[in-house]
Formats: structure tokens, C-alpha cells, sequence
């Protein structure tokens, strides 16, 4: 002997399995796999339901620094594959005409080092440093 279904059943069973597949469709296409490499080295790899790049970094209790710099930017959406690149910001002394000056940055070109330090390179001006493209942490 079969199971009788009758019409009021074969409807709610319908709606529970819709709801279901509906439920489980859901859960899905909101998830978002994330990259996030910090410096260069990938700290995190993983899925996320927030909708920004800042709510992820917050939900992975990263900080950041005045100077950090993060791409794309914090209030840009998360979409699916994003990849979060955080560039810590880091000290660099550069001393010109006998005095010196700090200046906290992310890695930037020599030239570029000395301008926001506040002084002008002349064409005379001779540059000593690492020998590097960009500037690297405590570097002077």
C-alpha cells in the first residue's frame, strides 16, 4: 500500500522544497572568495558574506595604519575573487643640506621620498642610497 498524498500536501511539500533550494541558492551566490595579502604574503584565503573591503579587514581584525595603503579601496563592494592587497606604510629618513627628515610611507620611488620630505632635488644633487627602485622600511 502506497503513501496518499492529497493536494494540500503535495503543495506544502512543494513549498518546503522550494524553500529549501531557494534557501541553499541563496547561501551560495552570496559567498565571496577573498584573497588578502598583506605586504606581499597572502594571510588569509577565504569566503565571506560582508559586502565591503573594510568589513572584511575589520571581520579578520586587521589594522591599519594612517599611511597603510589598501587596494581596492576600503569602501569599495566585494565581489567574487577579490583580492585585498595591504601595503603597510613604514619609516624613511631622508637627510639633505645636513638635516634630516622622517617621513612615514608606503614604498615609493627615491625621487618621490625626498619631494614629500619637503626638499627639492637639484640637478647637481647627488643621491646616496640602498641601491633600489622603491624605498624599503627604515631606509635613510
Amino acid at each position: 500500500m502506497g503513501i496518499v498524498w492529497s493536494r494540500k500536501r503535495t503543495i506544502l511539500a512543494a513549498a518546503i522544497l522550494f524553500i529549501v533550494v531557494l534557501g541553499v541558492s541563496l547561501f551560495f551566490a552570496l559567498q565571496k572568495p577573498v584573497t588578502i595579502a598583506v605586504d606581499g604574503k597572502i594571510i588569509k584565503s577565504g569566503v565571506f558574506f560582508t559586502s565591503t573591503v573594510d568589513a572584511v579587514l575589520e571581520k579578520e581584525a586587521i589594522e591599519l595604519g594612517n599611511h597603510d595603503r589598501v587596494q581596492p579601496s576600503l569602501n569599495s563592494k566585494v565581489k567574487k575573487s577579490t583580492r585585498i592587497v595591504v601595503t603597510r606604510a613604514f619609516p624613511v629618513k631622508v637627510i639633505a643640506d645636513g638635516s634630516s627628515k622622517e617621513i612615514i610611507t608606503t614604498p615609493i620611488s627615491i625621487k618621490e621620498a625626498i619631494r614629500l620630505a619637503g626638499f627639492e632635488l637639484g640637478e647637481k644633487d647627488i643621491v646616496k642610497t640602498v641601491p633600489v627602485p622603491k624605498t624599503v622600511p627604515n631606509q635613510e
